[in-house]
């Protein structure tokens, strides 16, 4: 569903202009928000902000405003999303639907667009990578790796890719996993229809080392740390593996791959450097399905 409307940048400190996923944000009136609940979507949901055919982004609604009907407020980085400063008389649009549903990988490569790919049956093990594509290059085919070398066990996988033109995925297409919705993702939606015993997720960040996060206990954390540290010397590679700092640990109970587990508390969040996933991605993947090799039934 489409609707009509203005943009406005909001420049007062808020939310807006200061949380972490700042960028990413954005509010509406409650018109707005009235139509975007009959379309299906609403608060602590995802929809997209078009100015033109291929000028759009996608973002969070994360609360409601008092102005004028009919009317988004985004702050000033959220903007540079759409490649603007300020904004202008133009015609914009709110769209609800987030991912591209008929289109191919190749196609959507191909036409800057997002698209889910479900795939697996069981309830062990969900694999999932949130951004993949051009958003953060090779996690969607880490995750496929491990399911595909955990086949003879009860794995499901969902993977969620993005491009854009001329670069830029990530500005137009990353959203928090803090913050993602399986009501703004069908796929993900699907995967959701139960809860896994276990869950790892993979990312990518700018940091110079491997993070190994989540909600998961110590334990498994350090078997998968050990496991990547030994394949990244076996190859001959110096790039650090240790536990994910406080600010970017993956355990927010809000966190797809944390909710997604059976009991909240068996997620793990692997974050990686763009060396790691761009020289290793594929060992690095078989070194995390060995360990579940060896924990699933």
């Amino acid at each position: 569903m489409k609707i009509k409307v203005g943009v406005q940048r909001y420049s007062l400190r808020s939310t807006l202009n200061s949380v972490p996923s700042h960028r990413e944000h954005c509010t509406v009136d409650p018109v707005t928000l009235d139509e975007l609940e009959s379309a299906g979507s609403g608060l602590q949901q995802q929809i997209r902000v078009a100015r033109s055919a291929d000028q759009f982004a996608l973002y969070t609604v994360t609360q409601t405003h008092t102005g004028r009907a009919h009317t988004v407020r985004i702050g000033r980085d959220g903007l540079r999303r759409l490649g603007i400063s300020n904004p202008s008389g133009q015609e914009n649009f709110l769209d609800t639907q987030v991912t591209n549903t008929v289109l191919s990988e190749a196609e959507a490569q191909a036409d800057s667009e997002l698209i889910e790919r479900v795939s697996g049956t069981g309830g062990d093990l969900a694999v999932l990578a949130p951004h993949g594509g051009a958003i953060e290059k090779h996690t969607d085919e880490q995750a496929e790796r491990v399911q595909e070398a955990l086949e003879d066990k009860s794995v499901r996988g969902w993977l969620c890719m993005g491009w854009k033109a001329g670069g830029g995925a990530s500005s137009r297409w990353h959203i928090t996993s803090t913050e993602i919705s399986e009501f703004s993702f069908p796929l993900l939606g699907e995967l959701f229809e139960r809860k896994y015993t276990h869950a790892v997720a993979f990312h990518g960040w700018t940091r110079n080392y491997i993070g190994v996060g989540g909600s998961a206990d110590d334990e498994l954390k350090t078997q998968i740390v050990n496991a990547i540290k030994s394949t990244l010397r076996t190859a001959g590679s110096t790039i650090a593996v240790r536990r994910a700092s406080s600010d970017l640990s993956g355990s927010s109970p809000n966190n797809i791959v944390n909710r997604i587990t059976t009991s909240g508390m068996n997620g793990i969040q692997l974050e990686q450097s763009k060396p790691a996933r761009e020289n290793y991605w594929d060992i690095i993947a078989d070194a995390v399905a060995d360990v579940y090799r060896n924990l699933l039934p």
